[in-house]
């Protein structure tokens, strides 16, 4: 999966839920700006902060894990 299709994943996701990015990052605790560096592929998140992030999303943990990897790859 391309950077691409992984922000648009996760963009779906949020909007599903009705996540903006100031609410995820709260329910996740992070501040915005971490939040918008990780989904920018800036940083990678941490094992913690990559669990909460897809209990958050309510995606298996494994396939978020799974999606940064080949998005971190495809760059």
């Amino acid at each position: 999966m391309s950077r691409r299709e992984t922000t648009r994943a996760i963009d779906k996701q949020m909007y599903v839920l009705g996540y903006t990015n100031v609410a995820l990052a709260e329910r996740v605790g992070i501040t915005p700006g971490h939040l918008v560096r990780i989904r920018n592929f800036e940083i990678l998140p941490t094992a913690s902060t990559t669990e909460r992030l897809a209990d958050a999303l309510k995606m298996p943990v494994e396939d978020l894990r799974a999606m940064i990897f080949d998005a971190q790859k495809s760059a």
